[in-house]
């Protein structure tokens, strides 16, 4: 993730399930995957596309700690700042800006 980051790519796809019967697993992976970076999974059975689809698309209370993460880090004038007790500093706003980048592409293609 780190060199794919570095070199200005999108986020590697993490490998398939090979279960794809164990829902909550793939959840689980899922879960992972996109804590550690991943852009997406792939999948090896029709039966994956929703719990994985669903596990890397943006839910409106992400959306709305970007928009807050961004609105915190503008407001400061570019240094790092607090927001809920925690720091906001540029990965933070960085990763905030890729969700809603995200969540705008995923807007246009339902168009």
């Amino acid at each position: 993730m780190l060199d794919s980051a570095a070199a200005g790519l999108t986020a590697p796809i993490d490998g398939p399930r090979l279960d794809f019967r164990d829902a909550a697993a793939l959840r689980h992976e899922v879960e992972l995957a996109r804590s550690l970076g991943f852009g997406a999974k792939a999948c090896i059975h029709p039966d994956q596309l929703v719990v994985v689809n669903d596990g890397f698309t943006e839910t409106d209370e992400r959306i709305e700690w970007a928009r807050r993460v961004v609105a915190a880090f503008e407001s400061s004038e570019g240094g790092a700042t607090a927001l809920d007790g925690t720091m906001v500093d540029e990965p933070v706003v960085a990763r905030a800006r890729r969700t809603l980048a995200r969540a705008c592409a995923r807007k246009k293609e339902r168009r």
